[in-house]
């Protein structure tokens, strides 16, 4: 979190103090509001985007003095065409259907360099290996410039490109305006996925505006061809881009384009299909459905996880399509298990587990994944193995944190929501109150009650989801409260502008034995699944890096729990007395 102190700091100092302020993400958006507060002059913010060490900061102090000479109109001087794009100008993001911190005031600044002066600056982009994704994000400002896009070109055929810059900039574009990367690119293949995950997202973007596209184009939102050997790139990638194209189309364009990724001979990514079919069309689930059941020996996985999560997904609705698996036992089974988690433990769950039951076998017979709902894939596996481990001594307890749809009735657990109204009890950081992260009713972990004995819950706050800095012990970004009986009775807080996603708290209880968390375990295997969690509570922490004070732990979780700033696939810690988390 970029410290507000900055706005009152005289210029001349300002260089220094940005030296000790954050890099993380949702910094640059901050950087930008703190330079748009200010009011040095143009000439000094781009002077500071030169000599500053902070790339984040020095990014977005050339785009605002570009921008603040522009409006003045001021000369921007020729040596930004030099430095241009060689600072940290953009947040980047794998997840193309959100906005991108820095990039709208990026484009503004290159536009109001003029498109000669651009022209000139984007070539160079185009050039150099660092620079290429900024590039590919400003060149669909020149639609008509064949030697940029033929230099672009050049690039995605000769190259492998990790950066998701350069899917972003492809689906800037308007679809019309993509010939030039359609027809150049080769037969799409996993090194150049990126391209083709941009030329669908260019769809996706069409899509939302509610602009159309030529029908012919339909071709390119293709299940099969994107990342073909790489299931997990697709799914979690491109999916959503799909089904949000496909989602516009017209029904009967719809229906012929499902046609076509299910065409015979069925190919073996035909199951991509359950990721990619649009969620409100019940025409085309039927369809989807019907595919599975027919052809259930060619379904592999990760078909059947996707398949769960799909019913999770769908809800009580989803029990009109079990018919298709009468004959299909595994795709039952996975089925099964999202209808039963999906359905909660609500009125509804009774009701949809009875509809899938007696439409699947005869009464004298029900299947065994009817009788005995599956959890989900992750924690079925854990109590297997919690099943079969071999390690000795002593037992702990320790219980499996998922974050679900709905809230449990009679729990107070959940994850995000603005929590429960604390009064002036509420945590703040730099006087701003902080973010509710989640409450964990002690119901769900009696164990806990002897260390926290007058309370009913324990709630975890964090000054900024996104943009927090909370990674060294005793950090004063996070907060663990304990609420009473009075605070519960209040009710709710207030919602609020940087309030997580609500969702239940499903806590599953696990006994395993204390030597799997010794150094070394004895159940490594086992070890690693608990910490593949996305949480759990009790035992001892499974650290990423070097092991700190572990006295007072109660429970870890990642951004699978709780979509925090945790750094690169980090760990939240929480103990009795802080919380703070680790990168890989």
């Amino acid at each position: 979190m970029v410290s507000r102190s900055l706005l009152n700091v005289p210029l001349e100092r300002l260089e220094k103090r940005l030296e000790s302020e954050p890099t993380e993400p949702g910094c640059i958006a901050r950087y930008h509001d703190l330079f748009a507060a200010r009011s040095d002059p143009a000439v000094d913010l781009l002077q500071l985007s030169r000599s500053t060490t902070n790339a984040h900061a020095a990014g977005a102090a050339m785009a605002r003095g570009i921008l603040r000479a522009a409006q003045l109109g001021e000369p921007i001087p020729a040596y930004v065409d030099k430095v241009f794009g060689r600072k940290q100008h953009v947040e980047g993001d794998w997840q193309l259907d959100r906005a991108w911190d820095g990039l709208e005031e990026t484009v503004a600044a290159f536009k109001a360099l003029g498109s000669g002066r651009g022209e000139q600056i984007l070539e160079g982009l185009l050039a150099t290996d660092y620079t290429f994704g900024v590039g590919m994000l400003l060149l669909h400002l020149f639609p008509e410039a064949k030697q940029l896009q033929a230099q672009a070109l050049d690039r995605f055929t000769t190259r492998v490109h990790p950066e998701s810059s350069i899917a972003m900039g492809v689906s800037l574009f308007a679809p019309e305006d993509l010939k030039w990367l359609v027809d150049g690119l080769p037969t799409l293949t996993d090194q150049h996925g990126l391209g083709w995950l941009g030329v669908q997202a260019s769809l996706m973007r069409a899509a939302k505006r509610g602009d159309s596209w030529d029908a012919r184009l339909d071709r390119l939102l293709s299940v099969h061809e994107i990342w073909p050997v790489s299931d997990f790139m697709f799914g979690t990638y491109s999916a959503a881009v799909l089904r949000s194209a496909v989602a516009a189309l017209p029904s009967d364009r719809a229906e012929a384009w499902f046609e076509a990724q299910a065409s015979s001979p069925l190919r073996p990514t035909f199951t991509r299909l359950i990721l990619a079919t649009p969620r409100g069309n019940d025409a085309l689930l039927q369809r989807l459905f019907a595919l599975l059941g027919q052809n259930a020996r060619a379904v592999k996985k990760p078909a059947f996880d996707w398949l769960t999560a799909l019913a999770v997904e769908l809800g009580p609705s989803a029990a009109q399509f079990r018919p298709h698996f009468k004959k299909a036992k595994k795709l039952a089974a996975a089925f099964e298990a999202g209808l039963s988690e999906g359905a909660g433990d609500s009125g509804a769950s009774n009701a949809v587990r009875a509809a899938a039951r007696t439409a699947t076998k005869p009464k004298r017979k029900q299947s065994n994944a009817a009788r005995s709902p599956k959890r989900s894939g992750t924690l079925s596996k854990l109590e297997q193995l919690t099943q079969q481990s071999k390690a000795q001594g002593a037992k702990t307890w320790v219980v499996a944190l998922e974050a679900l749809q709905p809230l449990r009735e009679g729990s107070l657990s959940r994850v995000g929501g603005p929590g429960f109204a604390l009064g002036d009890r509420h945590p703040s950081h730099e006087q701003l109150p902080m973010t509710h992260v989640f409450t964990l009713d002690l119901e769900d972990l009696p164990e806990l009650r002897a260390r926290f004995p007058d309370a009913r819950a324990l709630a975890l706050y964090v000054s900024e989801p996104r943009g927090n800095d909370a990674s060294d012990p005793d950090t004063d970004e996070t907060a663990l409260v304990t609420l009473g009986h009075t605070d519960i009775a209040r009710g709710e807080a207030a919602p609020g502008a940087l309030d997580l996603p609500l969702k239940g708290l499903r806590a599953t209880r696990l006994v395993v034995a204390e030597s799997t968390f010794g150094s070394p375990s004895a159940d490594p295997k086992l070890l690693r699944a608990l910490s593949a969690l996305p949480g759990y509570a009790g035992g001892r922490p499974f650290w990423l890096q070097e092991p700190q004070d572990g006295a007072g732990f109660i429970l870890q979780f990642s951004s699978k729990l709780a979509p925090l700033n945790l750094g690169d696939a980090g760990t939240m810690y929480v103990f009795e007395h802080t919380a703070f988390w680790q990168s890989r």
